[in-house]
């Protein structure tokens, strides 16, 4: 890898496509970005009801790494093992 890292990238067709990769990239996140400002930042009632919502819904990323790290806590009655 390290020598993968160390070689330069000659051809200006390849570098110019990762470039457009990348702006793809930073876009959707960019999008993302303001999404969430205006679920936190908006006042008005639809945008208060959905961060009503959002409050109870558990965080997903962190839920299925515990899946996959064998680490779940079963905390409902109605969760069975399977």
């Amino acid at each position: 890898m390290r020598e993968w890292i160390g070689r330069p990238l000659l051809d200006i067709g390849y570098v110019c496509y990762k470039e457009r990769e990348i702006q793809l990239i930073i876009s959707a996140l960019q999008a993302r970005i303001d999404a969430i400002e205006e679920i936190i930042n908006e006042k008005t009632y639809h945008m208060e009801k959905l961060r009503g919502l959002l409050v109870n819904i558990p965080d997903l990323v962190k839920g299925l790494t515990r899946i996959q790290y064998g680490k779940v806590k079963i905390r409902h009655p109605d969760v069975r093992q399977i």
